[in-house]
C-alpha cells in the first residue's frame, strides 16, 4: 500500500447507540484495498455508544476509540485531529452510512484536490422534506471547484461528513474553530481563501439519516441569524475588503436582515435595493443596471435557488463575474 494514501476516518459520536454500529461498519467495509483506520471520539455519551465502540475495537484492530467529557462536536473533532497520523483524513457521522465505494472513488480525485466530497441522499425518504430536500438537491448539483466556489456564500456547498481531506491542508487552515456558526462552512471559507482545491464525486455515496435530533435542526450555531453573522464576518475580512461601495439586492425579511448588518459601516458606502424578484423576472419591472464595475461589490441575497440563478445569468450578460464584482448570498 502507498503510505501517502493512508486514511483515518474521524467519527465523533454522542448518544448514538442505535446507529453507530451501522455507521462504523459502513466505514470498515470500504472496498478498494484501502489503508484505512477508524478513529471514534465519544463525546460524553450517556447511552451505550461507548461500550459498542469499545467492543468493535476489540474485534477490529483498525478501530481506535477515545472518550472525552461532553464538550461538543468541534472539541471532539479537534481531539481526534490531534491523534491523526495519516496524510489523509475523512469524516463520517455516527448516524449516517457510507457507500462501500465512497472512499476509493474520492481518492481518485484527491491528487490535484485538497478536499473531495460526494453527493448525498437523505433517508428515510419520507422524512426528507422542505428545507432538507431543497438543500440536498442544491448541493448535489455542485460538483466542480468553480461551482462550489460560486455558491460558497449561499450555504455549505459540500457536506462536511462526506469530506476526504489532506490532513496537512486541514491543519494549515487552523483546523476546526469553535464559534457561533457552522464550523464546516467556516472551514471551507478558510480553505478556499488559502487557495485549496475542492472536488466532488458526481455520485451518491453518502447517506444522511434524517431525524428530529439532527444537529441541523437543533444546534443554535446553525440557526439562520448566527450563520448570517458568520458570513458577514468572513465577507468583511474577504470580498468586501477594499470595496468602495457595496450594493445589496434582496427582498423581504432576508433583505432587511442583511441591510441591518451592512448599513452604517465606515469602510464602504452602502446601498440597498428592495427588489421583488417576481415582477422583475416576469418582465413587469426593470432590472437595475449592473452598478459596480469598479471597486465595488454587488450582493444578491435570495433564499430560492431559481431566483439566484436567474439573477446570476442576467448579471453575466451585463459583464458580472462571480467573486469579482458580485456574490450570491443565501
Amino acid at each position: 500500500m502507498n503510505p501517502g494514501t493512508a486514511i483515518t476516518v474521524l467519527m465523533p459520536c454522542r448518544d448514538a447507540e442505535n446507529t453507530v454500529s451501522l455507521a462504523a461498519r459502513s466505514v470498515l467495509r470500504q472496498q478498494g484495498g484501502l489503508d484505512l483506520r477508524l478513529l471514534a471520539v465519544d463525546d460524553g455519551s450517556r447511552d451505550n455508544t461507548l461500550p459498542i465502540l469499545e467492543e468493535l475495537a476489540l474485534k477490529d484492530p483498525r478501530v481506535s476509540v477515545v472518550a472525552q467529557k461532553r464538550s461538543g462536536l468541534v472539541a471532539a473533532l479537534n481531539r481526534g485531529l490531534e491523534l491523526v497520523e495519516t496524510p489523509l483524513i475523512a469524516r463520517q457521522d455516527a448516524d449516517d452510512v457510507s457507500h462501500p465505494r465512497r472512499l476509493a472513488s474520492q481518492l481518485k480525485l484527491l491528487g490535484p484536490a485538497d478536499v473531495v466530497g460526494c453527493r448525498i441522499r437523505g433517508f428515510p425518504r419520507e422524512l426528507v422534506q422542505g428545507g432538507m430536500q431543497r438543500y440536498e438537491s442544491w448541493q448535489n448539483r455542485l460538483d466542480t471547484h468553480a461551482e462550489m466556489q460560486e455558491q460558497l456564500w449561499v450555504e455549505s456547498p459540500l457536506a462536511h461528513a462526506t469530506a476526504l481531506m489532506k490532513t496537512r491542508a486541514l491543519k494549515d487552515a487552523g483546523a476546526f474553530r469553535q464559534l457561533d456558526g457552522p464550523e464546516d462552512w467556516d472551514l471551507w471559507v478558510r480553505l478556499f481563501k488559502a487557495g485549496r482545491r475542492f472536488e466532488k464525486v458526481p455520485r451518491t455515496l453518502y447517506f444522511w439519516r434524517e431525524h428530529e435530533k439532527r444537529a441541523t435542526r437543533t444546534d443554535p450555531r446553525l440557526f439562520e441569524d448566527n450563520f448570517r453573522a458568520l458570513k458577514l464576518a468572513h465577507l468583511l475580512d474577504g470580498p468586501l475588503q477594499g470595496a468602495g461601495r457595496v450594493e445589496l439586492w434582496s427582498h423581504g425579511r432576508q433583505g432587511r436582515a442583511w441591510a441591518d448588518l451592512l448599513s452604517g459601516r465606515e469602510s464602504f458606502r452602502f446601498c440597498y435595493r428592495d427588489l421583488n424578484p417576481k415582477p422583475v423576472m416576469a418582465g413587469r419591472a426593470p432590472l437595475p443596471g449592473f452598478p459596480l464595475k469598479n471597486q465595488g461589490m454587488l450582493l444578491v441575497a435570495y433564499g430560492t435557488e431559481s431566483i439566484r440563478r436567474w439573477f446570476a445569468d442576467k448579471l453575466a450578460d451585463l459583464g458580472g463575474r462571480s467573486g469579482r464584482n458580485y456574490l450570491l448570498l443565501g
